[in-house]
């Protein structure tokens, strides 16, 4: 005996599973458009420390030499 309802049901769960894997992948490529993989470090973020750092040795090599310059 043949089940019509049973192979069809079959037919639209496998479907509707391509259609939620689909809508994953399309998802995680635009996501990955817009804001990248996260694969790769962020290096804006270690530059700006990394130009904090200097300006802030800087100012306080300034502050130490106006001090020694005044004694």
């Amino acid at each position: 005996m043949f089940d019509l309802l049973s192979t069809l049901f079959s037919e639209v769960q496998r479907e509707t599973h391509r259609g939620v894997i689909g809508q994953q992948a399309y998802d995680q490529r635009t996501y990955e458009v817009l804001h990248g993989s996260g694969a790769a470090r962020p290096i804006l973020r270690r530059n700006v420390v990394r130009a904090t750092l200097a300006v802030s040795a800087l100012g306080a090599l300034g502050i130490v030499l106006y001090w020694l310059a005044l004694l």
